[in-house]
C-alpha cells in the first residue's frame, strides 16, 4: 500500500487554478482525501504519512465539518510501512490502534449503519 507513488495521487495547484491571487487571511482551498456517502450522511477520511502534519486550517475545517451531524471524520494515521496505523475521530478526538482489516470493519459498520 504504498500510496507515496500513487501515479493518480495530485496535488492541486491552487495558486495556479486561482489566476495567481491570494484570497483573504491567507485562506487557500482544502481537500480531503476520501469521503463515503450512504443514506445522505458522509464519512470523510484523511490520510497522514508518519511525520506529516495537519495545517491549522485544515484542522479547523475537518473539526468545523465534524460538527455537522450528517458527517463523521476520521484521520488516518500511517505508519512507516504505509498501513494504517491509528485513527483520530474529530469531534471526540478519540484514538484508536487499527489496521486495515478493523479500518474495513469499521467502514462497513457505517456504512451499514446509514443505509
Amino acid at each position: 500500500m504504498d500510496w507515496l507513488n500513487n501515479p493518480y495521487a495530485q496535488l492541486t495547484d491552487w495558486y495556479q487554478i486561482l489566476g495567481g491571487e491570494k484570497l483573504q487571511r491567507g485562506i487557500v482551498p482544502s481537500d480531503i482525501d476520501g469521503i463515503i456517502e450512504s443514506g445522505g450522511y458522509f464519512l470523510a477520511l484523511e490520510v497522514k504519512h508518519p511525520g506529516e502534519e495537519t495545517s491549522p486550517g485544515q484542522a479547523r475545517m475537518l473539526w468545523a465539518l465534524s460538527k455537522i451531524s450528517r458527517f463523521t471524520v476520521i484521520k488516518l494515521e500511517l505508519n512507516v510501512d504505509g498501513g494504517v496505523a491509528t485513527a483520530v475521530r474529530y469531534g471526540d478526538d478519540s484514538t484508536i490502534s487499527i489496521g486495515p482489516g478493523l479500518l474495513r470493519t469499521f467502514i462497513r459498520k457505517w456504512i451499514d449503519s446509514h443505509s
